[in-house]
């Protein structure tokens, strides 16, 4: 689901009942909040030759923002 990822839309998600639900940022391409059953984590998702990839980054909204715009082109895994 794309949605604007804001602290106030952050803080509305219930925890998955079950799995994981993923929101992705409609504003900033690959980043997005995985909510588990007693977590909520920002991620960074890529594809790499057609696989998908997603690395865990800061634990706070405006770090993890931070910490992505700049390197979402250094994305790097080997193939």
């Amino acid at each position: 689901m794309k949605v604007k990822l804001s602290k106030k839309f952050i803080d509305s998600v219930a925890y998955a009942s079950n799995g994981t639900d993923i929101y992705m940022d409609e504003v900033l391409t690959g980043f997005a909040l995985r909510v588990g059953k007693q977590s909520k984590r920002y991620t960074l998702h890529k594809r790499i030759n057609g696989k998908l990839y997603r690395d865990e980054v800061e634990e706070t909204l405006t770090h993890a923002v931070k910490s992505v715009e700049p390197n979402l082109g250094d994305f790097n895994y080997a193939a």
